[in-house]
């Protein structure tokens, strides 16, 4: 090993071991050599069929990489394709709009060959860079979620080297379709909880003295029916009644109607008019998962809720200090929701009914959900109950003789069909809207035996609510990024509410929306959770 690869694997080894271990175990390319400009400055070149292929300029390196930049004009955080001599995260890093730094390269030769001819052990040390290599979608989205936070870095921008990307065009432009899914979906996301940041926050301070009446289920059982409220539902009835079922709650009256009563139902969603799937059912006979921020209207009319942790911060904060069970409702689709959960718990077989992820016959629900009697009651002579379903789904057709869909639909069955894939699961298509899904046998999670108790909830928000009048509102990202790791995590707690904050109040500078943001987590504090606890 030489000196030069030696010092960048010392700087390299504390942020990736297992990325430094396999170039130190990697053959360098052995195309790859070094040219020098006519000032002496080094830049890597590759010999190949038609020629030598510099990765920067012959003559300026650094005049060529400020143009790159400021061409770009890069603000927040920053993904770049290709790593080259550094000369472009040189002047990324004394750019001050840039916060984190992701460079994503191909080919362990050609790494190891580079690390090989150029020093860029100042760059790679940097706390700034973070380096990846032919990184799975599954890295690639946790790094990107770690260091891309909305409602402090606010933007993005991905810059491209291109005398690196050509070299390797496939396998750039596979990266870059990754990435820019992951960033969509975080952005989708951000534009969620600027929404209901605040909703969600007050939705689960309300629902705490609920969480004392956490009732308790049996173990799943390995084969079981999953139920969405597609239009196709209604053809999967007779197979149901051979099944114990998970329903979502807008399929639960579906199912009522046809003397089905569902061994589990779920509802993940904070607005009120999930009360709809229940108003005007019968008592119920079956337990409720929620999320944790679900209405707290419906949360005091179940007589057997199951609160759970959502993906929520502040939800991961109070189960890692109280007994809670975890909802995996990241997906925003609740069929989904309950697969994850029931494969979880124990689930090998399930039948998945309903789940069409489109319109069928223009239909957006089956009959006997919420959204017929609603309009129903908007029915006149001009504008008749087929007016209003069709208005939902004619704007979706695209003009081939597969049903219309939306692109959220669409990407929630992508979502669920990577999800099972990771989970080694086998998803096989039985007829429109239904799958038949078979999951290895995994050791089941375990729903804690015994709901928290008032002097849990007590002592748990105090130390919470008294934690976060000592934290310092954030003027930067530098500053989160610097926090002490209590004190970060307290933050990111509130990060949702900070977005619902910059909504509301577009001009204001960071400090003063992450300074409104505390002041309005502590007065829902004070009036919503502490009040009801004592």
């Amino acid at each position: 090993m030489n000196t030069t690869l030696a010092r960048n694997l010392q700087v390299l080894t504390p942020k990736d071991p297992s990325l430094a271990r396999l170039i130190a175990h990697t053959s360098p390319h052995p195309g790859l050599t070094l040219a020098h400009t006519p000032h002496g400055e080094t830049i890597p070149a590759l010999t190949t069929p038609t020629g030598i292929r510099t990765l920067h300029s012959r003559i300026d390196p650094d005049r060529e990489a400020q143009r790159l930049i400021k061409a770009q004009r890069p603000k927040g955080f920053c993904i770049v394709l290709g790593l080259g001599a550094g000369y472009h995260l040189k002047i990324l890093l004394h750019t001050p709009e840039v916060h984190h730094i992701l460079v994503l390269e191909h080919d362990p030769s050609f790494l190891a060959a580079l690390l090989s001819l150029v020093d860029l052990s100042d760059i790679l040390s940097h706390p700034r860079i973070h380096l990846l290599l032919d990184p799975s979608p599954d890295l690639l989205s946790r790094t990107i979620s770690r260091l891309f936070i909305p409602s402090l870095d606010h933007t993005y921008t991905i810059i491209p080297l291109r005398s690196r990307t050509l070299l390797a065009p496939t396998a750039f432009d596979h990266l870059l379709t990754t990435t820019r899914t992951i960033l969509d979906t975080l952005s989708s996301d951000h534009a969620t909880q600027t929404r209901f940041g605040t909703t969600w926050m007050r939705n689960t301070l309300l629902n705490l003295p609920h969480l004392m009446r956490n009732t308790t289920i049996p173990p799943l059982p390995p084969r079981l029916a999953i139920t969405g409220a597609g239009p196709s539902l209604i053809h999967t009835i007779p197979l149901l009644r051979n099944h114990p079922v998970l329903a979502s709650d807008t399929s639960l009256p579906v199912l009522l109607h046809h003397d089905i009563t569902p061994f589990l139902v779920t509802s993940i969603d904070c607005q009120p008019y999930t009360l709809l799937h229940y108003a005007g059912l019968p008592s119920t006979r079956y337990p409720v998962l929620l999320d944790l921020a679900a209405p707290p209207p419906l949360v005091r009319t179940l007589p057997a809720p199951l609160l759970a942790a959502g993906p929520h911060p502040l939800h991961q904060y109070l189960a890692a200090h109280l007994p809670l069970p975890h909802i995996p409702s990241h997906t925003g689709n609740v069929a989904a929701t309950l697969t994850l959960f029931a494969l979880s718990h124990g689930a090998r077989e399930i039948l998945l009914a309903g789940t069409d992820f489109a319109y069928p016959h223009l239909l957006p629900y089956p009959p006997g959900t919420f959204l017929w009697p609603y309009l129903l009651s908007r029915t006149t002579h001009t504008s008749p109950l087929l007016s209003g379903l069709l208005s939902l789904t004619l704007p979706r057709i695209h003009g081939d003789h597969t049903p219309p869909t939306s692109p959220l639909l669409s990407h929630y069955r992508t979502t669920l069909l990577a999800h099972l894939e990771k989970a080694g699961g086998t998803v096989v298509e039985y007829r429109p809207g239904t799958f038949h899904i078979s999951a290895p046998e995994t050791p089941p999670e375990t729903i804690p035996s015994r709901p928290p108790t008032l002097e849990d909830l007590s002592r748990t928000m105090t130390t919470y609510r008294n934690s976060l009048e000592d934290l310092p509102p954030l003027a930067s990202r530098l500053q989160f990024d610097t926090l002490p790791d209590e004190a970060r995590a307290l933050w990111a707690t509130l990060l949702p509410l900070l977005a619902s904050t910059q909504r509301r109040t577009l001009s204001a500078p960071l400090e003063e929306a992450s300074r409104q943001t505390l002041t309005t987590a502590l007065r829902l504090l004070d009036h919503l959770s502490l009040t009801t606890l004592t």
